[in-house]
């Protein structure tokens, strides 16, 4: 009864307005009042709404704490492993976990998922703001305070290590990095670890290491986006550009588009003299840093512009080279 009478002044409210809207050059008095009539339902509905979403939520939350004291499990948390096991880019995942370890702080298993989602996220933000960050600082100690709890506590250990090792190679400890993983390998038998390995020693700078892991990862049966991502990835770095980009297309096609997958293309193509199609990717890298970082975002704008410019200059420059070589005084400089 209290749902339908919400309804029937959900539509009177929209009636009303409508109403007084037609009615306000005809009838000034009564259309106004029509509006107010409209405007007052409106703001009613959007309180009562607001209050009952409120109520939901406290709602959600005694019963999240009941199953989990039980040992039921915690809705906040398969709330994010359903969201995660679909495709896509998904946000806001950290508030639900943040709520899951409010409920139980040693739930092992919001634990290991907040820590490789935040490790992988602490990654991406070395390449977009400065390390003296304050925030970026208080994320990685945050981060590192949890990965050390998780791993007392004895569960899920292969993904605290694994979530350890990538914030070793973010804090230049690569080789303290590369015993996580094995670590994490033993606890958690599978290629997929050497993809890790592969990233340390390419940020140590040995890109032939880095292309023998993710080709070992390979024979061992590794398939998807990320392996064609990272096997592109090393083979730019050897200097191989075209069969990388063939990677890095097959990564997009089965992924779509990411920041590091732009970058690395823009790369690619900037090295094989490609500069007008290096600078399209350089822009939308800019589009996909944006929101993370206005400065990164400049920079890469800038970075296109120049590259759109150099097939144009090199011509020009040449020019006034045939030309200062035949005046003497600038025929030597």
């Amino acid at each position: 009864m209290k749902r339908n009478f919400k309804n029937i002044a959900i539509i009177a409210s929209i009636v009303s307005g409508v109403a007084g809207r037609l009615l306000f050059s005809t009838n000034k008095v009564i259309g106004t009042a029509l509006i107010v009539a409209g405007l007052v339902g409106a703001i009613w509905t959007y309180f009562s709404s607001q209050k009952r979403r409120v109520y939901d939520d406290e709602l959600f939350d005694e019963i999240a704490k009941l199953l989990a004291t039980n040992g039921v499990g915690n809705p906040y948390t398969k709330i994010i492993e359903r969201r995660l096991s679909k495709v896509g880019t998904h946000k806001n995942v950290f508030a639900p976990l943040d709520k899951a370890l409010e409920i139980n702080p040693n739930d092992s298993d919001a634990l290991a998922l907040y820590v490789l989602i935040a490790a992988s996220h602490i990654s991406l933000q070395r390449l977009i703001v400065p390390e003296n960050d304050p925030a970026y600082k208080k994320a990685t100690d945050k981060l590192k305070r949890m990965i050390e709890h998780g791993i007392k506590l004895g569960k899920r250990l292969a993904e605290f290590y694994q979530a350890k090792g990538v914030l070793s190679d973010v804090m230049g400890k690569h080789k303290e990095a590369r015993s996580c993983f094995l670590k994490a390998a033993q606890l958690q038998p599978g290629p997929f670890w050497r993809l890790l390995t592969c990233t340390s020693y390419g940020m140590e700078g040995d890109h032939l290491g880095a292309l023998s892991e993710v080709e070992k990862a390979i024979a061992e049966g590794a398939k998807g986006y990320l392996v064609d991502y990272y096997h592109g990835r090393c083979l730019a770095c050897i200097g191989e550009f075209e069969t990388a980009i063939s990677k890095f297309q097959d990564a997009r096609r089965a992924r779509g588009l990411f920041y590091q997958l732009t970058v690395s293309m823009q790369e690619a193509y900037y090295y094989l003299w490609h500069p007008i199609k290096s600078s399209y990717w350089e822009l939308l890298s800019a589009v996909y840093v944006f929101r993370g970082s206005k400065r990164k975002a400049l920079l890469h704008v800038g970075m296109a512009a120049s590259h759109c410019l150099l097939p144009m200059l090199i011509p020009l420059s040449r020019l006034v080279e045939k030309g200062a070589k035949r005046v003497p005084i600038l025929r030597d400089s």
